[in-house]
């Protein structure tokens, strides 16, 4: 069994693989999978238990792809919620170096910052130190003299994330007294169950410190339960509910994107802005003005 990988590299073509007896069961479109960059070498894992995302996902993905000039497998790293990727780096540890061997001086500037760090350093960090330019040459050039090591080291998954769940006690204190505020909160729960703490405080519209007595008087319990990270089935573009009012040069660029909005006819335009200039607004009053005139966007 062989099957085509997407892999995230600048590379606008797919790799094939041969899988393995073990996960052939597994090998599904939609998840991702563990592999050597070689072709035709076995896949060593597969990642997801179930898929990611469907034949009909992957062929809009693959529009994206093919629409924006950008590899498939890079395409798919920038869509698939980030997290529990398996990512590996490689690791660079210093060996001795005999007595007398001729080396260039960035060779040695290169092995003397290595020895600052016997235990290793990862190579990118190694190369940014140095600041030489053809580091990671030298690095290679000195691994195959055997003057120091590189191994392939795996990143920590991210950790488990979590959230405070706030629930009733079963059994409340016999001479229990509470306030206004403190009754709506019970009554709330009564109605809703266990909830996030910060849920809580939004749709009870109540405060940390009305928790916080309820907590202490033993009316309420609070405990830790996983939180998935996974992306919305749903999307849309929300604004602040305070009316921005754009500066001149905003309102210049929109009445010029208005104008050749208004001669219905296909015309790139490029709105130029350093970070933070306020681009995001006028694009989003563009796409306003033609909602409100029966477009899409």
């Amino acid at each position: 069994m062989y099957v085509n990988v997407a892999l995230n590299i600048p590379a606008n073509k797919l790799f094939t693989y041969t899988v393995p007896e073990n996960l052939k069961a597994k090998a599904t479109i939609g998840k991702r999978s563990s592999c050597d960059l070689e072709h035709v070498k076995p896949i060593t894992e597969i990642l997801d238990d179930e898929p990611l995302f469907n034949d009909e996902d992957l062929r809009f993905f693959s529009w994206i792809s093919r629409y924006c000039i950008y590899p498939l497998g890079k395409t798919l790293a920038e869509l698939i919620p980030t997290g529990s990727e398996k990512k590996d780096y490689l690791w660079v540890l210093p060996l001795p170096v005999p007595a007398g061997l001729a080396l260039s001086k960035s060779q040695e500037k290169l092995l003397d910052y290595l020895h600052s760090w016997p235990q290793g350093i990862a190579l990118g960090q190694l190369v940014k130190n140095t600041e030489l330019k053809n580091a990671a040459t030298i690095v290679h050039g000195l691994h195959l003299a055997g003057l120091l090591q590189i191994v392939e080291r795996q990143k920590k998954p991210l950790a488990v994330r979590t959230q405070k769940i706030i629930r009733l006690e079963t059994i409340l204190p016999d001479d229990l007294r509470m306030t206004a505020r403190q009754e709506a909160v019970v009554d709330f729960l009564k109605n809703s169950g266990p909830m996030d703490l910060h849920d809580l405080i939004a749709s009870a519209k109540t405060s940390s410190a009305v928790i916080k007595k309820l907590l202490e008087k033993g009316v309420l319990a609070i405990g830790n339960a996983e939180f998935i990270r996974k992306a919305s089935l749903t999307s849309s573009i929300s604004r602040t509910p305070a009316n921005i009012t754009l500066n001149d040069e905003q309102e210049k660029a929109l009445a010029e994107i208005l104008s050749r909005l208004h001669a219905e006819a296909f015309c790139p335009i490029l709105l130029h802005g350093v970070t933070g200039s306020g681009k995001t607004e006028v694009y989003l009053n563009a796409i306003t003005h033609v909602i409100k005139n029966g477009g899409t966007a």
